[in-house]
């Protein structure tokens, strides 16, 4: 299974028109995202989060991970952030194995 890379203006210029705050300046440091990266394997589409999120309750160190997140087409050809995988990942290569090994493309 191949593993695709789609840039990420695609989905941001493409997505939801209730999610068009997601990728915002002030939703990312609520939630302490650090990057993104919008990938497709067997026609289902997934986005990768870098994040410090809630890592840093109890210690104040924050520790960088990686979270997925499943995306949906709709019906008028944009795309839905949905469901998040409750995997935990400590490094991209991790999140994108995950992917490669088709676990959530039944």
């Amino acid at each position: 299974m191949e593993l695709k890379e789609i840039e990420l203006n695609i989905l941001i210029n493409r997505i939801d028109d209730n999610q068009y705050k997601w990728f915002s300046e002030s939703n990312k440091k609520f939630f302490g995202d650090l990057n993104y990266w919008f990938f497709e394997i067997n026609n289902k589409y997934f986005l990768i989060r870098k994040t410090n999120a809630f890592t840093n309750m109890f210690d104040s160190i924050k520790k960088p991970h990686y979270r997925i997140n499943h995306i949906e087409k709709t019906k008028d050809n944009k795309f839905k952030i949905t469901d998040l995988i409750e995997d935990t990942f400590y490094t991209i290569e991790q999140a994108k194995g995950f992917l490669r090994t088709g676990v959530l493309n039944d």
